[in-house]
């Protein structure tokens, strides 16, 4: 079970890593719009998958 912690633990760290580079980047073609989009996709993605690795993981262990 700690292992499913980690695992976890590990998945969120890297979604807040990427968050932190995708902020710091500068556009000089920058939209708020464009700019929410890209995160709501970012993040749509990342949180499905996310659930289904935890799962199969969980399945295993």
């Amino acid at each position: 079970m700690i292992a499913l912690y980690i695992i976890i633990g590990l998945i969120c760290l890297i979604g807040l890593i990427i968050s932190l580079f995708a902020m710091k980047s500068t556009d000089s073609s920058y939209s708020s719009e464009k700019s929410l989009k890209t995160f709501t996709w970012l993040y749509f993605l990342i949180v499905p998958i996310s659930v289904i690795v935890v799962v199969i993981i969980a399945f295993v262990i």
